[in-house]
């Protein structure tokens, strides 16, 4: 029960900062964007056993500085894609990354920051999100993240992928590939962006990605002979945690929007 409470309590506060400084100020959402890729890099690195604080603070400081070029958003969202499917291969091959220092920080840059960066919405000429596609986003991540945990806790009897993860279930799956897209349509009438029709077809794209981005991220840390990737957020775990299936999911979605908007 208190595992639980610390749960709810802490996923609501993590929430409420996100919402908060995305609606609140482009600068506090900037600041906190930053926070997150620096807590979560580190998370990462430390997996991979490489965790100075220089080398976190360089590889966030080096992403977000290349996104002040005028090399386009786009060429770090394919470079992101083709690392969050490097990652997934990885998790079904059961293999362990064999990476140096160099080449781990330069996984983290695509895997993590510029996933993160992508999701700045001021001052970008080519970014496609906003802070309506980018609340929409969120909601349809954590939506797949407590459905998948709450109905793999409360029915789960199939493990989804043993090898990887024993405590995601098949049941839990399922249910959150069926209800992210009924949300999707549910936020669909309350936005300007798209039809109710597209954000149920986020919603499932959504939902299949999220489930891959947390198995692949579980991979890392059987590799690596942890349950969490920290102790940040009690119930959760890491922030990397919390946040391996958004990370997974927005260089795909940016690619999605970028051809058809």
């Amino acid at each position: 029960m208190i595992s639980f409470s610390l749960r709810t309590a802490f996923g609501l506060l993590y929430a409420g900062l996100w919402l908060g400084t995305l609606w609140l100020d482009s600068v506090y959402y900037l600041i906190f964007l930053i926070g997150v890729s620096l807590v979560v890099t580190r998370e990462f690195l430390n997996l991979q056993g490489t965790s100075s604080l220089w080398k976190v603070v360089l590889v966030c400081g080096l992403t977000y500085g290349l996104f002040q070029t005028q090399v386009p958003h786009f060429i770090w969202a394919f470079g992101a894609v083709l690392i969050q499917l490097w990652l997934a291969y990885h998790m079904v091959a059961l293999k362990k990354l064999q990476a140096k220092s160099l080449s781990t920080m330069a996984i983290a840059c695509l895997h993590i920051c510029a996933p993160i960066f992508l999701l700045l919405y001021d001052g970008a000429q080519d970014n496609v999100f906003n802070q309506e596609l980018i609340t929409g986003l969120l909601l349809l991540v954590w939506t797949t993240d407590s459905v998948a945990f709450g109905f793999g806790s409360w029915l789960g009897k199939h493990p989804l992928y043993t090898k990887v993860s024993p405590n995601k279930t098949v049941e839990g799956a399922l249910a959150a590939v069926c209800i992210t897209p009924i949300v999707g349509y549910g936020v669909g009438y309350y936005s300007n962006t798209f039809d109710t029709t597209s954000w149920l077809l986020l919603g499932l794209l959504v939902a299949v990605l999220s489930i891959i981005g947390d198995l692949a991220q579980s991979h890392l840390k059987r590799m690596a002979n942890v349950k969490d990737s920290g102790k940040l957020m009690p119930g959760h775990g890491g922030l990397y945690d919390r946040m391996d299936s958004l990370i997974f999911v927005v260089p795909f979605l940016y690619i999605m929007l970028y051809f058809i908007t």
